[in-house]
């Protein structure tokens, strides 16, 4: 594993090339980093990168995704029926406060209500 700023480990074109192949993952650490650098380290990818769910149906994908990684298929399901039984009608956007950069990010209301759910509630952005 390799970490350090984006700015000195890599030039922007190695940086994509590195986050693009399916061994590797370059992954960005909140501690000690700026907006401006961040840190970030480069890991041994999770077999499942690059997966995608493309013009499949939802079951398909889950049959699929299984083959490579029962358990995370599982939580995929999981967090599905969830959304469907506890957000389905949400609509709209909140603003809340990215945990790492501080920075405010826009996210489905739909999400929010889930991570409530869960316990995590994040700080939201007043309106103005």
């Amino acid at each position: 594993m390799k970490i350090g700023r984006a700015s000195k480990i890599f030039r922007a074109k190695e940086l994509l090339e590195v986050a693009a192949d399916k061994r590797y993952r370059v992954s960005r650490t909140p501690f000690g980093a700026t907006y401006a650098d961040p840190l970030v380290y480069v890991g041994k990818a999770v077999d499942w990168k690059g997966f995608k769910k493309g013009e499949k149906d939802f079951d398909t994908y889950i049959s699929e995704l299984e083959k490579i990684n029962r358990r995370v298929a599982k939580g995929l399901k999981n967090a599905r029926k969830m959304a469907k039984e506890k957000a389905a009608d949400v609509k709209g956007v909140v603003c809340i406060v990215d945990e790492v950069t501080g920075m405010p990010k826009v996210i489905p209301r739909a999400a929010y209500v889930l991570m409530k759910e869960a316990g995590k509630v994040p700080q939201t952005v007043p309106v103005m």
